[in-house]
């Protein structure tokens, strides 16, 4: 396997891999930045463009909780006809 740097300052690298692929690695503060990007453009999309306010403070809620529960506790877990837990 071999590793080329791409962008040098931005911390993007490319691997050779067997068969002539190559795939692109990023360094783990180039993920985390791109992930606070991701989660700033979704909340504008959500509260400014779809109008969701209610509704995604309990989507939210719902799939915390959903991540923190065993997978047997997560059968028994359910939303109302209003969408709440």
């Amino acid at each position: 396997m071999r590793w080329r740097n791409l962008v040098e300052d931005r911390g993007i690298y490319l691997v050779h891999v067997e068969g002539g692929h190559y795939d692109l690695v990023y360094t783990r503060p180039y993920v985390q930045n791109l992930a606070l990007c991701q989660s700033i453009v979704y909340e504008i999309l959500y509260h400014g463009v779809f109008g969701l306010t209610g509704e995604l403070e309990e989507a939210v809620k719902f799939l915390r909780m959903q991540k923190n529960r065993t997978p047997r506790e997560n059968d028994n877990l359910s939303l109302d006809t209003e969408g709440r837990v």
